[in-house]
């Protein structure tokens, strides 16, 4: 019976596409990671640069998807409050400024353009 279980839930269509399919999921695991390892650097050196980046690789990540924007959002907070850890106050708001930036100029045309086709911002 269990056998039966196993492959009823694994001989579907679909099951099979998504696991031999990863599309968007490598780029939104890759653009995750890219955007902690610059939030982390931009910790440790303060580098504009750094932040510049962390922003717009998380709000690339915002784009992808719209599953994606929580892990952006995530991200973003860890970044923030490593920042008001680290640094302070003035450095957290700081991160919070340029990634918010980041999020809306670079993930916010998604959302603007289901919006504008479907009337729901979270259409996929």
């Amino acid at each position: 019976m269990n056998h039966i279980c196993g492959i009823s839930m694994f001989g579907s269509f679909i099951v099979i596409e998504q696991i031999s399919s990863a599309e968007n999921d490598v780029a939104a695991a890759g653009l995750f990671m890219t955007g902690l390892a610059y939030g982390v650097r931009w910790v440790k050196n303060q580098s504009s640069a750094d932040l510049l980046l962390a922003a717009t690789t998380l709000g690339i990540l915002a784009g992808i998807k719209y599953y994606a924007l929580f892990y952006a959002i995530m991200a973003s907070i860890g970044i923030v409050l490593l920042a008001y850890l680290v640094i302070g106050a003035p450095a957290a708001r700081k991160s919070a400024v340029w990634i918010l930036g980041g999020l809306l100029v670079f993930g916010g045309y998604w959302y603007v353009r289901n919006i504008a086709i479907t009337g729901t911002p979270f259409f996929p």
